[in-house]
């Protein structure tokens, strides 16, 4: 939980540097809408009002337009989001709808996918209507006429043709371990719909994330130091852009405005000092060169960039490690690399050269060889 201030002197500090925004819409399904903000930690509070807090020079807005709650920042932003606990929310994604409230979440999926999360217990319901249930108790999944159980138990396979066990020592310790591991991820995130929004809403890979969502939140980590980014230029016509990140996960979107946005945040756990040991570059001399740059040798800190680009500007290379790559709406002739984590490429144009160690490739509405 975050920690409240409770000295009047520290409040009245820190007020120097953020400001509170509210609004205390009357519907009560809400739809939340958000533009250029991303969240740092997301609570529900027993009140009628939506606050966000964010810094005073961001110049953050929330709307209303009649059951629309609309976040917009002129620049990328990250915001504490409060919401009022007794009411119901509803957020779109490119993947499909998630409703949610303090106590329940269900995501309907475009492929026809259902999950649901509540009281620390997920169920998946696919689009051939395989049901997965996950639990304090195991795991267990019912397809056709076959059911199978996986707990402390060990694993049991019970259908109309046969009947299997793998109990005993290895069936118990196979059966223990992968329960042990749903137990974790369901401790960090099942009991809390809360954490699973702010993860949806800044669109991270369920696959890169798991670690993520394992460990302690990020908003609780005191030890935590944050460094923000950020620069727009004007492209060249010809400009071809080639992006080299050495931690971190580098997102490509296309948007309207005729300038390149380059955002990114630098992350360490080893204090400031950590983070002047890298030096990000962009050098416009002979098409565009976006590079985080070691001063020292493996400095501990994670780099996350998010570029939007015109539709007429090409990329080139993009090249990063322990990280996602994500393309939407590019083009170019574009090589691919990273390790640890996932490729996820949408509605581009031109040839792809794609290639990860210990992540999935994910290939959407191309034009070109792949």
């Amino acid at each position: 939980m975050r920690k409240w201030f409770i000295l009047y002197l520290i409040v009245v500090n820190i007020s120097l540097f953020a400001i509170i925004k509210s609004v205390a819409p009357q519907a009560e399904e809400i739809e939340l809408v958000f533009n250029n903000v991303k969240i740092k930690s997301l609570e529900f509070i027993d009140e009628n009002e939506f606050r966000i807090d964010a810094k005073k020079s961001t110049g953050v807005d929330i709307t209303i337009d009649n059951n629309k709650v609309i976040f917009t920042a002129p620049e990328m932003t990250r915001v504490k989001l409060e919401l009022p606990s007794f009411k119901k929310y509803l957020y779109r994604s490119d993947d499909g709808v998630c409703r949610f409230d303090s106590e329940h979440l269900i995501i309907e999926a475009e492929d026809g996918e259902l999950i649901e999360f509540k009281d620390g217990n997920l169920l998946i319901i696919d689009e051939d209507k395989t049901r997965v249930e996950v639990g304090e108790k195991g795991i267990y999944v019912f397809e056709n006429d076959e059911t199978v159980e996986i707990s402390s138990r060990g694993i049991i396979v019970d259908g109309e043709e046969e009947y299997k066990e793998i109990t005993g020592f290895w069936g118990k310790l196979l059966g223990g371990v992968i329960t042990a591991i749903t137990r974790g991820s369901m401790h960090a995130v099942g009991k809390r719909p809360e954490k699973i929004m702010k993860y949806m809403i800044n669109d991270q890979d369920d696959e890169e994330n798991i670690d993520v969502w394992i460990a302690d939140d990020e908003d609780e980590d005191e030890d935590l130091v944050r460094e923000e980014f950020h620069k727009k230029i004007k492209p060249e016509a010809d400009d071809r852009i080639k992006v080299i990140n050495h931690n971190g996960a580098v997102t490509v979107e296309v948007w309207d405005e005729d300038e390149i946005d380059i955002y990114a945040e630098l992350k360490t756990r080893k204090g400031k000092s950590e983070l002047k040991k890298v030096e990000l570059i962009v050098d416009e001399q002979g098409g565009l060169l976006i590079e985080t740059r070691h001063l020292k040798k493996n400095p501990a800190v994670t780099v996350n960039y998010l570029i939007r680009i015109p539709s007429t500007t090409a990329l080139e290379s993009i090249t990063s490690n322990n990280g996602r790559i994500k393309i939407s709406g590019a083009r170019g002739d574009v090589e691919l690399d990273t390790s640890n984590g996932s490729i996820v490429i949408d509605n581009f144009q031109g040839n792809i050269d794609a290639g990860t160690s210990n992540g999935s490739i994910k290939v959407k509405s191309v034009k070109g060889n792949v």
